[in-house]
């Protein structure tokens, strides 16, 4: 049987635009329609909700620096949606987009509003949202692990007078990586064997083995 060398992530936002499409209509959709959709709901779709969750959290934060602070953030947003690889890669069904827009909407998450007072942010139910859509981003693309420790370490420098709240958000990331565990444990027989580990093209395999 023959699976992604990425994690399963992308792949179900695939499955699930082709089980909506075929809901809908009734039959098979087409090639170009299913490309179609799967490449809005897993990279479109993904980059503008990261973009505008984004824009909403920087605008509140600057609010009180002015319309000329608030100008520079909105300058910001479509720099970042138009003139980097976000956008080439909203048109395709690779997982960056969707890795993305879950760190992006998992760390605005932790961060939370600029009011109330520092002390009280963020809420309990607003740190287990981002550790969990943080570290589902792995479940995406592998190389989202990396972010993992910097959040992590921001966190506990942060929250170290709050300990239940770093717990809330470690107990929550903690869920998307014992499924992924599990995932690769039924399909590659071990809880730490990945795709890339299993890669059957020989010049695929060369590259992920030098790392």
């Amino acid at each position: 049987t023959l699976v992604p060398n990425k994690p399963p992530g992308a792949t179900l936002v695939a499955a699930a635009t082709y089980a909506v499409l075929k809901g809908v209509t009734g039959e098979r959709p087409t090639l170009r329609a299913y490309t179609i959709a799967a490449r809005i709901l897993g990279g479109l779709l993904p980059t503008l909700i990261a973009a505008w969750v984004l824009w909403r959290s920087e605008r509140r934060w600057v609010a009180r620096a002015g319309p000329a602070a608030i100008a520079r953030v909105d300058f910001a947003i479509v720099a970042w949606l138009l003139a980097t690889p976000a956008w080439p890669n909203a048109k395709l069904l690779f997982g960056h987009s969707l890795a993305a827009c879950l760190l992006t909407v998992g760390v605005v998450a932790l961060i939370g509003e600029p009011e109330p007072e520092p002390d009280e942010r963020p809420s309990h139910a607003r740190a287990a949202l981002g550790g969990l859509l943080t570290s589902a981003a792995i479940t995406v693309e592998y190389t989202a692990a990396f972010a993992g420790p910097a959040i992590a370490v921001w966190l506990i420098v942060r929250e170290r007078k709050r300990w239940t709240v770093i717990l809330a958000a470690t107990l929550a990331a903690a869920i998307p990586l014992v499924l992924l565990a599990a995932y690769h444990d039924a399909v590659f027989g071990d809880p730490f064997t990945t795709g890339y580990h299993r890669v059957t093209d020989a010049g695929f395999s060369a590259i992920h083995g030098r790392g």
